[in-house]
């Protein structure tokens, strides 16, 4: 399986340094949570941007991806609030039967950055979030739920920016055996071998940053993830098929006992 078109990352180019992106992304969640406090306290920040200025440094994400902490939560009073506060520099539209906003924001004379705001479809334990000063206290997605909610997605969809952003967590030493580990666990045999194909064919290139002071993405990290998903896959595979084995022998074994054998 070869993976899907590459297209280009929002916010690639717009900075000169990992500095120059983590303070501007910085400044812009600060500057939403001035405008809007309710933000602290009724959603959270689930997307990459936190995850890669904290975590990864491994490419730029220019997009706020909110979402409501509670389970089915409508996000429209705080689309009303962020709509007052920014006025016409906030171009957001949405459907609120569908629990969905989407639109971009300027704030000062920072390039435009994607909004996201959504609700939830099952309440965030405060365990999966943690708090940064630089985002405005704004709680945002901790590394393992991030691991956990990119494991999922390659489930639905075959992005190369998905495997990207699993290969930079992967080479965290504390979360090398999670990232396959939860690609099981999540997902099953299926996605383990598609992540297996996809790291096997994959446009690095056009993944990494190329700004100084970002951490981007290798050879040798992309190799060590396919090496991992590759062993994950064998394992399991075998695995599967002693269970399917058993059951067919449990089968059996309740056929003859029905016929009094």
């Amino acid at each position: 399986m070869q993976p899907s078109s590459v297209t280009a990352l929002p916010g690639e180019g717009l900075f000169s340094s990992f500095a120059q992106y983590r303070e501007a992304y910085g400044a812009i969640c600060s500057d939403m949570a001035a405008k809007v406090p309710d933000l602290r306290k009724k959603c959270f920040i689930k997307g990459t941007g936190p995850i890669a200025t904290h975590h990864l440094k491994h490419r730029v994400s220019w997009d706020v991806d909110l979402t409501t902490r509670g389970a089915f939560d409508s996000p429209e009073p705080i689309f009303r609030k962020l709509k007052k506060a920014y006025g016409n520099r906030l171009a957001m539209d949405g459907d609120e039967s569908c629990g969905m906003y989407q639109g971009s924001l300027r704030v000062g004379d920072l390039p435009p950055i994607n909004v996201d705001l959504f609700s939830a479809l099952e309440s965030i334990s405060p365990k999966s979030t943690e708090t940064h000063p630089l985002l405005g206290s704004i709680p945002s997605i901790s590394l393992p739920s991030y691991i956990d909610i990119k494991a999922a997605t390659l489930n639905d969809r075959d992005d190369p920016k998905d495997v990207y952003d699993l290969c930079a967590c992967h080479r965290v030493p504390a979360y090398e055996t999670y990232v396959a580990e939860r690609l099981w666990r999540k997902c099953g045999l299926l996605t383990l071998g598609k992540v297996g194909n996809m790291t096997g064919n994959f446009p690095l290139e056009s993944y990494q940053p190329k700004a100084k002071g970002f951490a981007p993405v290798t050879t040798d990290s992309l190799d060590n993830l396919h090496t991992k998903v590759e062993g994950q896959y064998s394992r399991m595979k075998v695995i599967d098929e002693r269970r399917k084995e058993m059951r067919r022998e449990e089968r059996i074994d309740q056929q003859f006992s029905g016929m009094g054998f």
